[in-house]
């Protein structure tokens, strides 16, 4: 059996500047993201967060759709035209730290994050 994730991607609309925060399940990660930018030409990914439940291996796809109801109402409203790909699991960005802390709640911890692998610096040399 595959790991399952939950995933936030932190993207920005290249033409507007506007960034927004997209959450989603997948079982094979670097797939669905790659899938992501390969069909979302208007967005630049800024950031991916992978979270792993600290204790079951199932039930992720429910946990995403509790997620999504408890947020519907914060929803981007981002037009199929311009997001062809899972325009309806995005959400405002000022909204990432409440998905974040109920992911939390839910008893998920966050395992990958790129935004804090970026700022570990690269040694200078090595012996």
């Amino acid at each position: 059996m595959k790991e399952q994730f939950l995933y936030v991607l932190k993207l920005r609309n290249y033409y507007t500047g506007n960034r927004y925060v997209k959450v989603g399940y997948s079982a094979d990660v670097e797939t669905r993201i790659m899938q992501l930018i390969r069909n979302n030409k208007h967005f630049e990914f800024l950031n991916i967060q992978l979270y792993q439940h600290k204790e079951k291996k199932l039930g992720y796809l429910y946990d995403e759709k509790k997620l999504h109801e408890k947020h519907k109402k914060h929803r981007a409203g981002i037009h199929k035209d311009s997001m062809p790909d899972g325009s309806t699991e995005c959400y405002d960005s000022f909204y990432s730290s409440e998905i974040t802390t109920d992911l939390g709640k839910m008893g998920y911890q966050c395992v990958f994050d790129s935004e804090m692998m970026a700022q570990i610096p690269e040694p200078m040399f090595t012996w």
